[in-house]
């Protein structure tokens, strides 16, 4: 049975799976074993065809809306979380700087209580660094930590593409423009092509935290244009081997120049 990347097999805990337990913001169990799944999954008895349909119809709800239900969120509440996340990528609010949520509320124009519910959202994420009585912070990056994030992102397309459940990658028909946006496209797509929603939520919190270093790569054109452009293709194309190779040497590549980001990421956030 092909289970999550989550899923561990003989129990051991990997390194990206002790590193979840603590980072993930929603639950993760890292001893989960892939028989234990298995003997799990032989006692569940087959739903009847009405509650099939309306379990199916909660993980597509579930799936466009995210493990965390971000739709439920109120407008002020959505528009402080977007604001502040928007500021934390493109380096507006240095990292390890101060985030001062009646400012904030100030700018946007809304009571500070929803600008507090959504820092501590971004807390639980690890975009924001909550220090009881002393503030909000932007979540500080080192050199090890960016490393450790490629690596994972790498972790998880691959992961993704070896579910037997995939289903094809939808990525926009119109050609790949160069930009973090469209970076995070083709990542989403790749993790929603496998059916799970842990694939997809786990993606949408590694692209929040690659925000940053995404920006520094387009800004000082660190990604090649052309590599992003091949691995767009790959996915739209559904060439499955040669979207492997692309993406083995792009995070090869990212890991290689994660000191020039992170020196990058300090200097602009300084100007």
């Amino acid at each position: 049975m092909q289970t999550d990347s989550l899923l561990l097999k003989g129990g051991e805990k990997s390194h990206f799976a002790r590193r979840l337990a603590v980072s993930l913001p929603y639950p993760v169990n890292p001893l989960m074993t892939e028989e234990g799944y298995d003997q799990r999954a032989s006692r569940v008895q087959p739903l009847p065809p009405h509650a099939a349909r309306s379990e199916d119809g909660g993980r597509q709800r579930r799936r466009e809306h995210g493990l965390l239900g971000m739709n439920r969120l109120g407008p002020a509440t959505r528009r402080a979380y977007d604001s502040i996340r928007h500021r934390l990528a493109h380096l507006e609010v240095r990292p390890g700087g101060r985030i001062e949520p009646l400012m904030v509320a100030d700018e946007l124009s809304i009571s500070v209580t929803p600008v507090r519910d959504a820092l501590h959202i971004l807390a639980g994420e690890h975009l924001v660094d909550l220090r009881h009585g002393d503030g909000y912070f932007a979540f500080p990056m080192e050199e090890a930590d960016l490393r450790e994030l490629y690596d994972w992102n790498q972790e998880l397309v691959l992961s993704a593409l070896r579910r037997r459940t995939l289903s094809g990658i939808a990525l926009p028909e119109e050609d790949y423009d160069y930009s973090v946006q469209a970076v995070e496209r083709i990542f989403t797509a790749i993790a929603r092509a496998s059916s799970s929603l842990i694939h997809a939520e786990a993606m949408r919190w590694t692209n929040a935290r690659l925000g940053a270093a995404r920006h520094i790569e387009m800004t000082y054109e660190l990604s090649g244009r052309e590599e992003l452009s091949a691995i767009h293709a790959a996915a739209s194309s559904q060439d499955l081997a040669g979207l492997r190779r692309l993406l083995a040497t792009y995070h090869t590549s990212r890991k290689r120049m994660a000191r020039t980001v992170i020196k990058a990421m300090r200097t602009q956030a300084e100007i």
